[in-house]
């Protein structure tokens, strides 16, 4: 065994363990607060632009801003989730190992960003979720967001099956016909 394998295998201090928990809690109560902050009274996106207040800071965001700023922190949100539950999960049991800090620190970014990309897989019509006209239900996109956070591997991989339909399937075309050996030619 190699010393980088077998450093990667070292139980982190249990000081350090504790502090780590802590800051991803600390993360997930400030993402909460954002999403209470910004969060649809009746689950309908105001229409124009409307001005939070959130942490002391205002942030005026139009409509369809609202609802990337809500997808991005639920998809954020959904990813600590899993973090906390991977970390009492070893740290109860064989305490958290330095080989998975890393991935701890990229859930949470990789919820956002998942929870961003199926919103736009969404928005562009690639996948359907309600909604009426031009004031979208935010509870679908948020928790698509969630969804996104808590299960990244899923969702990329629901993203790569949009991606196969979209680019390998062959568009059907009523001026083309089947030529010799299957090819496609124009029809005279």
């Amino acid at each position: 065994m190699s010393d980088a394998s077998s450093e990667d295998a070292v139980v982190i201090p249990k000081a350090i363990q504790v502090l780590i928990a802590a800051v991803f809690i600390a993360a997930a109560v400030l993402v909460t607060y954002v999403l209470i902050t910004i969060w649809p009274s009746n689950g309908q996106i105001p229409k124009g632009s409307k001005t939070y207040k959130v942490l002391g800071t205002s942030w005026t965001l139009t409509a369809d801003q609202t609802l990337i700023v809500l997808v991005i922190f639920a998809g954020t949100l959904g990813g600590l989730a899993r973090c906390l539950l991977a970390l009492t999960k070893y740290i109860g049991r064989t305490g958290l190992k330095w080989r998975y800090l890393l991935s701890y620190i990229t859930w949470p970014a990789l919820g956002a960003l998942f929870g961003f990309l199926l919103y736009v897989v969404i928005k562009g019509g690639f996948i359907g979720l309600g909604g009426t006209g031009d004031r979208p239900e935010a509870y679908g996109f948020i928790a698509v967001g969630l969804l996104a956070g808590l299960f990244a591997d899923l969702a990329a991989t629901k993203l790569r099956q949009v991606a196969r339909v979209f680019f390998l399937e062959k568009p059907e075309h009523d001026d083309v016909e089947p030529g010799p050996g299957g090819d496609r030619r124009q029809a005279n």
